[in-house]
């Protein structure tokens, strides 16, 4: 029997491959313009339903709350992260946007998956008795 390694199951369960990533400006536009807005302590969720697929993630950091490129990078890269191990609990099919805030940066990360998960719960993308 082959393990999970050998099967590829864990990569594919836990990736973040291109199909769950908004890439193009208007796929965050219509997020922008039509998704709702969850405020947290170190980011912003906002959230748009749509029709089929799966849960896909955009994330920005701004160079105004993020000033040096070293800093937003690693923003982005604990955001992602946090979307990605989260991702096997996700109900529903919906455009996700966070936004980095300064805490975002110096949180933990038990804090920030914390915030994260309880603004999934109030977007209706995660449920509030979820293992994680």
């Amino acid at each position: 029997m082959k393990t999970a390694a050998e099967t590829g199951s864990t990569k594919r369960r836990f990736g973040f491959g291109r199909g769950l990533r908004l890439a193009r400006p208007e796929e965050f536009d219509d997020v922008f313009k039509s998704g709702r807005r969850f405020p947290g302590r170190s980011m912003v969720l906002l959230c748009l339903a749509r029709g089929g697929g799966e849960v896909r993630l955009g994330v920005v950091t701004t160079k105004r709350t993020f000033r040096r490129a070293v800093d937003r990078v690693r923003v982005r890269r604990r955001l992602r992260e946090l979307f990605r191990r989260n991702r096997p609990a996700f109900r529903g099919c919906a455009d996700i946007v966070l936004i980095g805030r300064g805490r975002a940066l110096s949180e933990e990360y038990v804090d920030l998956e914390r915030d994260f998960r309880s603004l999934a719960v109030k977007a209706g993308i995660l449920d509030r008795d979820a293992g994680g």
